[in-house]
């Protein structure tokens, strides 16, 4: 399966290719009030209002800095996550390894030469 692959801090991560409708530069961002941790900031993207899910919070990871967010959508769902780096596109296997259980959106996938974190598109979004 074809997918972007791009980093969040120093945890490499990949999305199948299909599900990315395109790679915006960072831009200001909002805080929404009374949203969940994850999911608390947003951005304009063409004057539609684009949430961002925060891997940071959701993956443990140390606060990274980003440069770009990678926009994401399945059926009618669509969100955008913060990346520090948008590497390549390259083919990936996914391992029968697992996640942590509360983490159902995300399982363990290799390139040709790196292991990477899938992410399910449709189980996050629709989650």
């Amino acid at each position: 399966m074809q997918c972007l692959i791009f980093s969040a801090g120093a945890q490499m991560l990949a999305i199948p290719a299909r599900n990315v409708q395109e790679i915006v530069l960072a831009q200001p961002t909002y805080r929404m009030a009374g949203a969940p941790e994850h999911m608390a900031s947003f951005f304009s993207l063409r004057e539609e209002l684009v949430m961002l899910f925060d891997l940071s919070r959701t993956l443990n990871l140390p606060n990274y800095d980003f440069c770009a967010f990678v926009v994401i959508y399945h059926d009618a769902h669509r969100l955008a996550l913060p990346v520090s780096n948008v590497h390549d596109l390259a083919d990936i296997e996914l391992l029968a390894e697992r996640m942590p259980p509360e983490l159902t959106w995300l399982k363990w996938a290799k390139t040709r030469d790196t292991a990477v974190a899938w992410i399910d598109p449709k189980v996050l979004l629709e989650s």
